[in-house]
């Protein structure tokens, strides 16, 4: 049977067989920066890197969030604490719920959002939504 290695954002890869099964994934540099919406997407809904739901989150980020200054303070604390809350939530007994929290109650209606033309309303629930996380999974 063939298999395909996907590598994702030099921290992650996924090994899928030949009809796209979710096979195995595993982490292979820990110090890199790690996505929680990637890996609530990638890993735990075994969705391609490039689906549309983190396509069109990456592009609210890229065209609408980077070139504007009022939102560079949000992005770098996401960079920042991302990689934690990660590593909380992959600790917790329940991670796998708690990741399908994250793509139910965050990723879908974020895209929900942007496909409706609202940016702004998109990045305001992705923030609220954060600020809940953080004090959850930021010891």
């Amino acid at each position: 049977k063939s298999m395909i290695i996907e590598v994702h954002k030099k921290c992650h890869a996924v090994i899928r067989n030949d009809k796209s099964n979710l096979a195995v994934n595993f982490k292979y540099n820990a110090d890199a920066e790690d996505c929680f919406l990637t890996s609530a997407s990638v890993f735990h809904k075994g969705l391609a890197d490039d689906c549309k739901e983190l396509t069109t989150l990456r592009n609210l980020r890229e065209n609408v969030m980077k070139p504007d200054k009022k939102y560079h303070q949000l992005i770098s604390e996401y960079e920042i604490i991302a990689p934690q809350m990660l590593s909380n939530i992959y600790k917790a007994d329940n991670k796998g719920e708690i990741l399908d929290g994250i793509f139910n109650h965050l990723v879908i209606p974020a895209v929900s959002l942007v496909e409706a033309g609202k940016n702004i309303e998109a990045i305001l629930y992705y923030k609220d939504f954060v600020e809940v996380m953080k004090q959850r999974y930021i010891v």
